[in-house]
């Protein structure tokens, strides 16, 4: 209310002289102190609820803006400071980095408003930078100070290739990155352009050529005394090939039998009534199509657990390695005596390891949903291990197989074969 000593705040009729803080009427909301407005503020002043910007005494609630009181620069939305606020916010001298509702002159990194993503420099937009820079502790590609984020592709800096997703380098990330038909090594970001060699990757390992993945390339390789078998591109650490020959004997291999269980019963009336026999059998059916004896015997005595079976599998199936056991549950391929569910063990082996057609009749039910020659290591048996399963990365971070390529599911399949069983068979 207004007499001849100015405006005053009225409680209840009565000036009430002990009051400050903010009073509204039909011109507005005023800055009270002693019960009577203050023409001369003009500002960021802490009145009620929060600090308020004034001009001439009055809350204008129509700005929107960056500004100054004794305790630094603050972010004001319409007439009020924003102590929530986390942006970039313009005043007639720059943008600038908001945090909690004041100005962080101190912070050097990525600040974000309705705009885009931006750089920042002691608190304020740097309109200057363009390019790849480092912002904070991440490189970014700016155009006018702003963030690319329509960006994925290699950029050249400083001699560097860096590989910018979404406008930003990740740092952390080493492993392939298929861009533009090919596949790219990356190592913390950076693809060693000026690297040859094998690159170990959660997709396997690989032959890379000045930082890109050589399909091309068939042969072997010697990196940090490690000895690499690679065919088109994908290689297999001391690879143990499933075709080939080998010097095993049946004395040795009745020997390790011998020294981890007793050859069963079951088989006295059969046509392998002798671990012998049963051995002799994996030595000539292996030799008939050309796989190598010692992965075929000893991915049954894992598949088998040395005969004993007892999982999905039954004894009276004369089924060796679990040929139809799927992950299902499903109990798998049925024989009618050993000789046969040997031979068609071998014959599903060679489907896998190579596509040369068979010498003898095909008894293997499922050779033809193989996926021919692609394992033709041992080691690539584990569907997980092959370089031929396809992966998906989830949103969570982690990868599932959406199409797999392998004999087993079970994780390092054909490695536990090869270091649990076929060194062990090569010491009798």
């Amino acid at each position: 209310v207004l007499n001849e000593y100015g405006w005053w705040y009225i409680e209840n009729g009565k000036v009430d002289f002990t009051y400050d803080g903010l009073g509204t009427n039909e011109h507005g909301t005023w800055y009270i102190e002693d019960a009577r407005v203050d023409f001369n503020k003009n500002g960021i002043f802490h009145r009620a609820d929060g600090w308020y910007y004034f001009r001439g005494g009055k809350v204008d609630f129509s700005l929107t803006t960056v500004a100054k009181n004794a305790n630094g620069w603050w972010y004001v939305k319409n007439g009020k400071v924003d102590f929530s606020a986390n942006t970039v916010a313009e005043n007639a001298n720059g943008w600038w980095y908001i945090k909690s509702g004041k100005v962080d002159f101190s912070y050097h990194g990525f600040g974000t408003n309705e705009q885009g993503t931006w750089y920042m420099k002691s608190g304020r937009i740097d309109f200057s930078v363009n390019g790849l820079a480092m912002c904070g502790d991440t490189w970014g590609y700016f155009e006018d100070g702003k963030l690319n984020e329509n960006l994925t592709d290699f950029v050249t800096h400083e001699g560097k290739s860096y590989y910018v997703q979404n406008g930003k380098v990740d740092s952390n990330y080493s492993g392939l990155i298929s861009h533009n038909g090919k596949e790219y090594y990356v190592e913390n970001g950076i693809c060693p352009t000026e690297f040859t060699g094998i690159v170990n990757t959660e997709k396997g390992d690989w032959y890379v050529q000045n930082g890109m993945v050589d399909y091309t390339y068939t042969g072997e390789v010697t990196q940090d005394n490690v000895s690499y078998t690679v065919i088109e591109g994908q290689a297999v650490k001391e690879g143990t090939s499933i075709m080939g020959t080998s010097d095993i004997t049946v004395e040795q291999m009745v020997a390790y039998y011998n020294a981890n269980e007793v050859y069963p019963a079951y088989y006295a009336n059969s046509d392998a009534p002798t671990i012998e026999t049963f051995c002799q059998m994996y030595l000539e059916e292996c030799a008939q199509e050309g796989v190598n004896p010692e992965v075929a015997f000893c991915q049954a005595m894992l598949e088998t657990g040395f005969m004993r079976f007892g999982y999905q599998v039954d004894i009276s199936q004369y089924n060796f390695a679990g040929i139809g056991a799927t992950d299902d549950g499903a109990s798998g391929a049925v024989f009618p005596d050993v000789r046969t569910g040997i031979r068609a063990q071998i014959q599903h082996l060679k489907a896998y390891a190579c596509d040369e057609p068979l010498n003898n009749a095909c008894v293997d039910p499922r050779f033809q949903l193989v996926k021919r020659g692609s394992s033709p290591f041992l080691e690539w048996l584990g569907i997980q291990e092959n370089p031929n399963t396809v992966w998906q990365e989830q949103e969570d971070g982690t990868s599932k197989i959406v199409n797999g390529c392998g004999w087993a599911s079970s994780k390092d399949y054909g490695f536990n074969i090869r270091d649990k069983f076929i060194k062990r068979l090569n010491t009798y």
